[in-house]
């Protein structure tokens, strides 16, 4: 969905949807046209009869012009005068009928005027008629209930429009979202965390090894890169071809290069089928790439995609006028008072960019999309870290304290999965063994703790296990996998059980303990990603109108234009 440059703001919708009970009052169908007499020649036949009782009849709605009418050229105003050709050619009795008289309707009503069954069929019929118009009041007076549901309608994105949207929208540098695409994307055995002070030691305090560091900076007045040099054997570096990737321009130059961590199904065939490109077509098959690019905007709402479309038609529209202006004389006082300007004003809105740091080779690098080639910072000695954080810092001082810093650490959630479900296995197995050897070793005590591994068959271990997020399948591998199933077969004294009791359920508690935690901050991600995905723009609307039919709004600007405050606003 295209949002031109000169697209009309809210307020054309409100008018649209007014339109639709205007045009109902405003211009009548053929249908009716041809059924119902106009109002003139009903009034008409009962002035012609004064012996005729009165029958009380309910005024007919007043007709509107709805604005659509009013500014079609074409339109015809709605009168008996300028019946359709349709309303003309409905019966063959308008020919005969006398050129006074605008329905043929009106002559059998004149001819039967005396009938008190004609004249109750028109009570009816008027009844009908009033009743049609107080349905149509009651619809008009719904209208905001309609506006409130075409709003829900206009701001709800589905999944299969973010997957067919082919722009990139901005991703805001929080730890949660890059968490989350991790997430969807498959990737796992690393995590993004925000660094909030950026030292050395602050940073050794992260989980290691740290695979990079994602940069988010304003770029309006950032140094050009002095060298840059090919990657070297190996790396992999993608440029930036598209508007708002870099993000995922920055994350995928980390991930690619990063040892020991599992890239999942999708993205290690992205590896494998960019492997051989150079950078600008790595950076053309990633802006391409349907699943990396819908992961990218499953964050956005529809205002995002609104606005990123409205954004792309005002940089055209600039370019189109600085290319106009090149036809002309060049003013070198023009650009100078463009220099100046960037310079004194404070833009929020400024463009912001990501680049990635990261080791290879023994050398410290930069990644920037936006650079042709790499950027080579130096040699690194045995910690990176100790390099990476100086240069980080001289750029803080070039820029300002204006930017962000996230780094990619190792992820313990799916070791600690596996470890969790072996010790499951190496419980459930030495329960086992204290039922083959007796009565004897049920004095095992710490066995009590988990009691749950007694009796793999029952519904309690079940449920300990769905507590854990663990699975019955995921278990018994581990155990096949470690050889947990032969246990029964390692102890032979009951000291030897309950020692051994006493060291697995100690690893359980604490592996229980860690692993909760990673699953708490998974989650927290999860809801964070979900929050910034909802639109409460309905909502807003809906209160701003409850508002202004309070006379909130109006009692508040008062207040404001008086400089006294909202103290006053009613309640």
């Amino acid at each position: 969905m295209a949002a031109g440059a000169n697209d009309t703001p809210s307020p054309t919708r409100r008018s649209t949807r007014a339109r639709k009970p205007m045009q109902r009052f405003g211009q009548e169908s053929d249908a009716d046209a041809a059924k119902d007499p106009p109002p003139p020649a009903k009034r008409q036949r009962k002035q012609a009869s004064p012996a005729e009782p009165k029958t009380p009849t309910k005024k007919a709605p007043v007709k509107m012009a709805s604005p659509m009418t009013e500014a079609s050229p074409t339109a015809k105003p709605s009168s008996p005068a300028n019946d359709s050709p349709a309303t003309k050619a409905s019966s063959p009795a308008t020919k005969a009928s006398s050129p006074a008289m605008a329905s043929p309707a009106t002559n059998a009503s004149s001819a039967k005027k005396a009938s008190p069954a004609t004249t109750a069929e028109d009570a009816t019929a008027d009844k009908d008629s009033g009743d049609t118009a107080a349905a149509d009041e009651e619809e008009v007076d719904d209208g905001d209930d309609d506006d409130n549901d075409n709003l829900h309608a206009v701001l709800r994105l589905d999944p299969d429009e973010v997957e067919e949207y082919e722009g990139w929208t901005e991703l805001e540098s929080d730890p949660a979202l890059f968490n989350d695409m991790l997430h969807k994307l498959g990737v796992s055995g690393v995590r993004c965390e925000e660094v909030l002070v950026i030292d050395e030691g602050e940073v050794m305090l992260l989980k290691q090894p740290i695979h990079g560091f994602i940069f988010l900076f304003e770029c309006d007045d950032a140094p050009e890169a002095e060298e840059t040099v090919d990657p070297p054997e190996g790396m992999w570096f993608a440029r930036q071809t598209i508007a708002n990737a870099c993000a995922s321009v920055a994350l995928f130059n980390i991930l690619m290069n990063a040892e020991g961590i599992s890239l999942g199904e999708e993205m290690q065939r992205f590896k494998d089928e960019t492997a051989d490109l150079i950078p600008p077509h790595r950076g053309t098959a990633l802006a391409q790439n349907r699943f990396i690019r819908k992961i990218h905007n499953s964050f956005a709402r529809r205002l995002d995609l609104l606005d990123e479309d409205l954004c792309l038609s005002n940089k055209y529209d600039e370019y189109q006028k600085r290319k106009k202006k090149k036809k002309g004389v060049a003013k070198p006082k023009a650009k100078q008072s463009r220099k100046r300007k960037r310079k004194a004003e404070i833009d929020p809105n400024a463009a912001k960019h990501y680049v990635a740091y990261i080791q290879q080779g023994g050398q410290l690098w930069e990644l920037d999309g936006l650079e042709e080639a790499a950027i080579p910072l130096g040699p690194v000695g045995d910690n990176w870290i100790n390099a990476v954080i100086p240069v980080i810092q001289q750029k803080l001082n070039e820029l300002g304290d204006q930017a962000n810093l996230i780094a990619l650490c190792h992820n313990e959630r799916g070791e600690l999965r596996q470890k969790l479900a072996a010790n499951v296995a190496s419980i459930v197995a030495l329960s086992k063994t204290v039922e083959v050897h007796g009565e004897e070793w049920k004095k095992v005590e710490e066995l009590e703790k988990v009691g749950w591994a007694a009796d793999s068959e029952k519904a309690e271990y079940a449920a300990a296990l769905a507590d854990m997020g663990l699975s019955a399948e995921e278990v018994a591998a581990a155990g096949d996998a470690d050889g947990k199933d032969k246990e029964e077969e390692r102890y032979k004294t009951e000291e030897e059980a309950a020692e051994a009791a006493s060291d697995l359920v100690k690893a359980h508690l604490r592996l229980r303990a860690d692993y909760d935690e990673e699953r708490a901050l998974a989650e927290a991600d999860a809801d964070t990603a979900r929050g910034r995905q909802t639109d409460l723009t309905a909502m807003v609307h809906t209160w701003v109108e409850l508002m202004a039919e309070a006379d909130i709004l109006d009692t508040a600007a008062e207040a404001v234009a008086a400089g006294v405050g909202v103290k006053g606003a009613k309640k």
